[in-house]
């Protein structure tokens, strides 16, 4: 049976990329595109990595064909997300994916105590890049029995390998429950997919092999995702409460572990400012905050400090067609002016200027001698739009 703590102390010992074996003189054709993959990485310029990742992969399977080091440099490839400049980030996955397959298949040429960590880490990141793309095109999933079974597919490959090299209970075991999860918030049963969330929580409480998982983090975004939609179909007060607790994990990153900047932890705290701000309004504050809601970033500190004293509303813009919100984040000066005004997140972009030019004009009180002007930044609002229709009835956004 396979050795799970060398297993899981290879993975401890990962890097961003998969590096060729050292000791075979690899042709000029492979080392240099894969060399500039490498600076590419470190210079943190994915278009140039994932452009020379996929030469050097292409150039391993005509010198080299089934080997180890094809199956290194295919994954490296399939492994770069998007760069950030693409209109359609996942408009051609499919090149990714065939990678990810074709490492896949050749993690059989790694040692026998390598194999397990290989093939699981593998089938993971295929896993997660369908349903990646799946959740990015907002395409009409549910309704697409050979697309949701295709992805059911991968992540039942993926227990069937963890079942394989008995990995259960281990943070590999969590990271299973989190794509069954995130499968099921996506195709609208969220129930099952909170079931599944929680199961991936308590593996990650128990594990003991010590590794860090990203996926211990996202999983409370999808988990308060899903407690979110069953607050919308029931409108249920302590669902909505519940959502906000999750992304609250996230949003706080109190490891710090991921990146503040995250993709994912943006989006918990936009969603985390959203729900928030709905709770509030409903009359709930006070309840949540009993159960755990912080008044935290970008609540605390300056919360009653700079005080309001004129706010200008905002146009409604001359093509909006229905009500809307921006959330904008701001700081004070000490004469009271808003500067650094950014959006934070917005139902419709076409509100944001709109958002923006009105908190310009706004006024706060002056500092006061002795306090600290810290507690004047980051101030964070919701600026809302109603229109209205020619009955004097709000449509809703």
């Amino acid at each position: 049976m396979t050795n799970i703590v060398k297993i899981l102390f290879s993975v401890c010992l990962l890097i961003a990329f998969v590096t060729p074996n050292a000791s075979a003189k690899l042709p000029d054709e492979i080392m240099e595109p894969y060399k500039a993959y490498r600076a590419a990485l470190k210079a943190k310029d994915k278009k140039k990595a994932k452009i020379n990742a996929l030469k050097a992969w292409e150039a391993a399977e005509k010198a080299l064909g089934d080997h180890k080091t094809t199956g290194d440099l295919a994954y490296n490839y399939g492994s770069i997300g998007p760069d950030g400049s693409e209109k359609n980030p996942y408009k051609n996955y499919e090149k990714r994916a065939e990678a990810i397959e074709r490492a896949i298949e050749l993690s059989s040429y790694y040692d026998a105590d390598d194999v397990a960590m290989t093939e699981v880490e593998r089938r993971l990141a295929l896993a997660d890049l369908e349903l990646t793309v799946t959740r990015h095109r907002r395409t009409p999933y549910r309704a697409d029995p050979s697309t949701t079974i295709g992805r059911l597919k991968l992540i039942k490959k993926l227990e069937e390998a963890i079942d394989k090299h008995s990995l259960r209970g281990s943070t590999f075991d969590g990271d299973l429950n989190v794509l069954y999860a995130r499968y099921y918030e996506v195709n609208g049963q969220p129930k099952k997919s909170i079931e599944y969330g929680q199961k991936a929580i308590d593996i990650y409480k128990s594990t003991t092999d010590n590794l860090f998982s990203k996926y211990a983090y996202f999983i409370h975004l999808f988990k308060g995702n899903s407690h979110y939609e069953l607050a919308n179909k029931s409108d249920d007060i302590d669902e909505k409460i519940n959502a906000a607790l999750e992304y609250q994990v996230v949003m706080q990153n109190l490891e710090g572990k991921i990146p503040a900047d995250h993709v994912f932890v943006k989006t918990a705290f936009q969603s985390w400012m959203k729900t928030r701000s709905e709770i509030e309004e409903a009359g709930f504050l006070e309840k949540a905050e009993n159960e755990g809601l912080c008044e935290c970033w970008p609540f605390e500190n300056y919360k009653d400090k700079a005080i309001p004293l004129k706010r200008i509303p905002p146009k409604m813009p001359s093509n909006a067609r229905s009500s809307g919100h921006v959330f904008v984040k701001f700081d004070v000066t000490d004469d009271g002016k808003p500067e650094n005004i950014k959006v934070v997140s917005s139902s419709k972009k076409l509100f944001e200027s709109s958002a923006l030019k009105s908190v310009e004009k706004w006024v706060y009180s002056k500092r006061e001698d002795g306090s600290d002007p810290e507690n004047r930044k980051n101030i964070t609002t919701k600026i809302r739009y109603k229109l209205q229709d020619r009955s004097g009835n709000n449509i809703p956004e």
